[in-house]
C-alpha cells in the first residue's frame, strides 16, 4: 500500500498497519509560484510588449524555449510510442525558481523588473 499527503496523515496510515514492513520515504514539495507572482510576470511582459514591440504571447512562448528546461511527453497509440518535446511550464515552477526565471528574462532584456510592491503595476489589461 502507498500513501501520499502530509505528515499527520502519514502517521495515521502507519497506525492502521502496525504490523507490516513499512519503507518510509519523504518528498520536500516547494511552493509554486504565487499569484503575485504571476501577476508581476505578466505586467512584465506588457512592459516589454511596449518597448519591443513584440506581442505579448510571443514573449511569453520565446522566453519559456529560451530559460526554461523542456518537457518529454510521449503517448501511446495502437502499440506504438509517440514521444515530442514541448516548452517548459511556468506553472511547474516554484517560487525561486519563478524569480530566477524573470532575473534571467530581466538579464537579457536590460528591461527593468517592475516594483512588485506597488500593486497598481500589478494591474494587467487582458
Amino acid at each position: 500500500m502507498d500513501f501520499y499527503g502530509t505528515i499527520a496523515g502519514g502517521i495515521a496510515f502507519l497506525k492502521e498497519c502496525p504490523d507490516q514492513d513499512k519503507i518510509i520515504g519523504i518528498e520536500i514539495v516547494k511552493g509554486k509560484r504565487s499569484v503575485d507572482q504571476n501577476k508581476l510576470y505578466w505586467k512584465y511582459l506588457t512592459i516589454i510588449s511596449e518597448q519591443t514591440g513584440n506581442s505579448i504571447n510571443s514573449l511569453h512562448q520565446c522566453f519559456k524555449r529560451e530559460f526554461l528546461p523542456p518537457r518529454f511527453n510521449q503517448i501511446m497509440i495502437k502499440d506504438r510510442i509517440f514521444q515530442h518535446k514541448t516548452p517548459g511550464s511556468t506553472t511547474q515552477l516554484n517560487k525561486k525558481e519563478f524569480i530566477d526565471y524573470i532575473d534571467a528574462i530581466a538579464s537579457l532584456t536590460d528591461i527593468p523588473i517592475p516594483n512588485s510592491e506597488q500593486p497598481e503595476l500589478l494591474k494587467v489589461k487582458y
